[in-house]
């Protein structure tokens, strides 16, 4: 896939954060990405710890809820996502209702309860993250520096 096609995906919501999500190994029919429901719950990383996620593409994904924040999405808004596949590149965009905002703070309340875990505890979450059948997006990197021309661009806007 060409750079520029990704950008020309991309170019529709300019102006707009996006969150990025490449999925090497996956092609766009095994990913519901049409999918415009959103939800939140609890998923454990491997090693154990519990993570509040945003669930995306039909529950296939779950997006860890620091995402979006770190795209300035807020209730009411639209969380716009450009997943990166094998065979294509496709943007999906994600409504953040007030369910959804209420759901977020009930599991981010989870996520942090009763920390830390005790090792029994550790080994049950493993074991359910073992057994996962969505794919876990928990990591996130913010590509552009705090102070670039696009930033002050948009900010200005």
């Amino acid at each position: 896939m060409a750079a520029d096609d990704v950008l020309a995906d991309a170019a529709e919501i300019s102006g707009e954060n996006i969150v990025v999500i490449r999925l090497r190994g996956h092609n766009s029919n095994e990913i519901d990405h049409k999918n415009p429901d959103i939800y939140s719950q609890v998923h454990p990383r491997p090693d154990g710890a519990r993570i509040a996620c945003i669930m995306l593409a039909g529950g296939t994904v779950a997006l860890t809820h620091m995402a979006p924040h770190w795209a300035d999405v807020s209730l009411h808004d639209t969380l716009n996502v450009l997943w990166i596949l094998d065979d294509e590149s496709v943007v999906s965009q994600y409504y953040f209702s007030d369910d959804l905002n209420e759901s977020m703070m009930v599991t981010n309340g989870i996520e942090d309860d009763h920390n830390p875990l005790t090792q029994e505890e550790v080994k049950a979450w493993q074991k359910v993250a073992a057994e996962a059948s969505h794919i876990g997006v928990f990591e996130v990197v913010d590509l552009l520096p705090p102070t670039t021309p696009f930033r002050e661009a948009a900010s200005a806007a």
